[in-house]
């Protein structure tokens, strides 16, 4: 078996592998993204609040129902702490994920020039191997002439 086929073997395993990698980016990807969407709406919702807050404070509200807000804006402010780590996390599993893809693409290619190149070679040596053979079949027909 040549070179060439067995590399284009580990080529191929390495192919899987990139897929794999790229499959595992983009969930990671879709895990940051999905991170982001959900602080957005802690954010609004938060927001929210802070005008009932606001307007709680202003009209005729009971403590009991001030300290309820107070609480449950207490609450949103620790999820968005919590969200906020989950977007860290996120972008380093993505920033990992991503590394992780280009290392596996990037040996990829490198596979397919060493693939080229022993093709390459293989090309020349057996144009080589088929001129000795033209060589050594012209040299004995002129051996066989001169016997004659």
């Amino acid at each position: 078996m040549q070179q060439s086929n067995r590399l284009q073997k580990l080529l191929e395993i390495e192919q899987l592998q990139q897929e794999q990698a790229g499959a595992l980016m983009q969930q990671c990807k879709q895990e940051y993204e999905a991170a982001h969407a959900m602080h957005g709406q802690l954010k609004v919702h938060k927001q929210h609040y802070l005008e009932k807050l606001a307007s709680a404070r202003s009209g005729q509200s009971t403590p009991e129902m001030l300290n309820n807000l107070l609480s449950f804006l207490s609450s949103i402010e620790e999820a968005l702490q919590r969200q906020q780590q989950q977007i860290e996390n996120a972008a380093n599993n993505l920033s990992k994920s991503r590394d992780l893809w280009q290392r596996k693409h990037q040996r990829c290619d490198s596979l397919h020039k060493l693939i080229n190149r022993h093709r390459r070679n293989e090309v020349k040596q057996e144009q080589k191997n088929a001129e000795k053979k033209l060589d050594d079949v012209f040299a004995s027909r002129a051996d066989l002439s001169q016997v004659y």
